[in-house]
């Protein structure tokens, strides 16, 4: 198998914006190849692909425009949402150029602007959307807001991380958990690991962990409320990873050394903060 050379060079009318000269080995298959650059300034540069093998050597060159970044930010609430009351939902702290802020509030209304106030008329969890665009792009972000009842008003609020097809346990607790007096916003479904085997004992995760857990959650859910479980007291549901941390080290498998997986259930955490309120 050939060797292909991807390196990026920049133009020499645009140092402010200089892309760092690499090279990057990149093994093929007979399908798919590629490389991921992440530009850290904006700016105007050439990109040049440099393919070689069998005595030859091909290169085109693309110029490409980095725009600058903007990024969607709602400002954590400031008191609890009560069924009919007002509560105002903040953008200001969005970065970047923008020119439109728009809010789905997972009711099926919708707004446009910077600060919004919005009254909502059922109980229940709602995934609040911004996204937040220019004319070169676009962001979101999310907020879990618990619509509140009085009966609901006080009780703690819990996010619940469940390998829940591993073991029967993990059913009888979710079941028991959305018939407590806690107020479940969400829940995670995880995988589970295992020892590979006695010669390499390694953990590894089961290949489709996540997904059996995340069915089996839906289906314990479905019987909370074949058995009464009213449905602004169902959570929500979001996916996890597929596989564990990985390692960036050579020889290392500590925690602090993997690199992080973003996924449903790690945004949802994030919503879920932004939702919250110390206030009641």
């Amino acid at each position: 198998m050939d060797n292909y050379v991807l390196a990026g060079t920049t133009s020499p009318a645009q140092e402010s914006s200089q892309l760092n000269h690499r090279e990057h080995n990149l093994l093929l298959d007979a399908t798919i190849f590629g490389n991921i650059h992440t530009f850290a300034n904006a700016g105007t540069c050439d990109v040049i692909l440099t393919l070689s093998g069998a005595g030859q050597t091909a290169r085109v060159v693309e110029r490409v425009t980095i725009h600058p970044t903007i990024e969607a930010q709602i400002t954590p609430l400031s008191g609890s949402v009560l069924q009919g009351n007002p509560v105002t939902f903040d953008a200001s702290n969005s970065n970047g150029s923008i020119g439109n802020y728009h809010w789905d509030f997972g009711d099926g209304s919708t707004a446009m602007g910077k600060q919004i106030t919005k009254q909502f008329s059922k109980a229940g969890i709602n995934r609040v959307t911004l996204t937040v665009s220019n004319s070169t792009g676009n962001n979101s972000c999310s907020a879990l807001a618990r619509v509140h009842t009085p009966e609901t008003l006080h009780l703690p609020q819990v996010l619940f991380d469940t390998d829940t097809a591993n073991e029967i346990d993990d059913q009888h607790a979710i079941a028991y958990a959305v018939f407590s007096e806690l107020d479940i916003l969400a829940i995670t479904s995880s995988g589970w690991i295992k020892w590979a085997d006695a010669d390499q004992p390694r953990l590894t995760h089961g290949w489709d962990s996540e997904d059996r857990s995340y069915r089996e959650i839906l289906n314990v859910l479905d019987l909370a409320q074949q058995s009464g479980l009213p449905g602004e007291r169902v959570p929500m549901v979001f996916r996890g990873a597929k596989q564990p941390l990985r390692s960036v080290g050579l020889s290392s498998d500590g925690w602090f050394d993997t690199e992080s997986v973003i996924t449903e259930a790690s945004n949802a955490i994030l919503a879920a903060a932004r939702g919250a309120s110390a206030k009641i």
